[in-house]
């Protein structure tokens, strides 16, 4: 409900210990990526339990129906970079092979992932064959993925996945990022 947000997931810590993520006991935090931070804030506020910790990395001061001012945290997520590498082993003969495969492959990968993989969502080799065989004229394929820090770093393929990707990232792609071989 709030204006430029793209992606927001709600994560609890319902134990009496600080979990691995390092949220305190019977908390929650939210993770939004976009929209202008009083205005998360105050939409946190406005649906928060009573009595649960709010947890976050950005701390926001809130005016409560009481008219008292109250603390709100939330976090925002880390981008990682994902990669994917495709190599054609052979085409199928039955189709008509795509004008550009390479392009088209890229795109295809590209629209998957920006629509399919959210906050946290871990990179599964094996769902990257479901953009792939979209695209005409495709018979066999081998495929890595990596997951990188920066845009620029270089990839560490890896052939069989997953690879984890935190509660406060996401992974971002762009056709520049993906490989297609021969």
């Amino acid at each position: 409900r709030v204006p430029n947000v793209s992606k927001a997931i709600v994560t609890s810590n319902r134990t009496k210990f600080t979990d691995s993520e390092g949220r305190p006991p019977v908390s929650f935090e939210c993770i939004v990526s976009g929209g202008e931070g009083q205005s998360v804030a105050e939409a946190i506020w406005k649906t928060a339990p009573a009595g649960v910790e709010i947890y976050g990395l950005t701390t926001k001061t809130v005016t409560g129906a009481d008219g008292l001012p109250h603390t709100v945290k939330f976090s925002a997520p880390v981008p990682k970079y994902a990669w994917v590498e495709v190599t054609i082993i052979y085409p199928n003969p039955e189709e008509v092979q795509e004008t550009d495969i390479k392009v088209a492959l890229q795109d295809a990968i590209v629209a998957w992932g920006s629509e399919n993989m959210g906050l946290g969502d871990n990179m599964i080799l094996q769902k990257f064959f479901a953009p792939v065989y979209t695209v005409k004229g495709i018979g066999q394929v081998s495929l890595r993925i990596a997951l990188t820090a920066s845009d620029m770093d270089s990839p560490v393929w890896d052939a069989l996945g997953p690879i984890a990707v935190a509660s406060r990232e996401y992974a971002t792609f762009d056709v520049s990022r993906v490989v297609v071989l021969p």
